[in-house]
């Protein structure tokens, strides 16, 4: 499809192009490639690319950097990868975001592979001798 000028569904379908081109591109470097936001005007689009790079089979992106910092300071054991269960539905754990104190912690949904975000207390084992349970 040749683009004459953009719009929602010529970027939706550049996307989709450059997802499956990207991924090519990736497997041969050994790395992640993702497209993220894509900003348009009728004649120019502006389009954020970010790369990552893997070890171990694990994408280290910043919020996975992030969680192997902070997750041991709250007294998280899980790793990045690990799974949860929170309200019935399981989660994987994709890193910690620093700039989100009330829910800092960044997930995907299991089942259908949706972002989610939780507070510390979703992961956390409880703790009975902790100051929030004695009456």
């Amino acid at each position: 499809m040749k683009i004459a000028q953009f719009d929602k569904t010529a970027c939706k379908s550049l996307r989709s192009s450059l997802n499956s081109d990207l991924a090519k591109i990736a497997k041969k470097h050994g790395i992640s490639l993702k497209v993220g936001n894509i900003h348009f005007t009728r004649n120019e689009a502006t389009i954020k690319l970010t790369a990552n790079a893997i070890k171990g089979g694990q994408v280290l992106t910043k919020e996975a950097m992030d969680w192997n910092r902070h997750a041991k300071n709250h007294g998280i054991t899980k790793s990045v990868g690990d799974t949860f269960v929170s309200n019935g539905a399981e989660y994987k754990i994709t890193g910690w975001s620093t700039r989100r104190h009330r829910f800092p912690i960044s997930s995907i949904r299991v089942s259908d592979g949706q972002s989610f975000k939780h507070c510390v207390s979703a992961i956390k084992p409880a703790n009975p001798a902790s100051d929030w349970n004695r009456k």
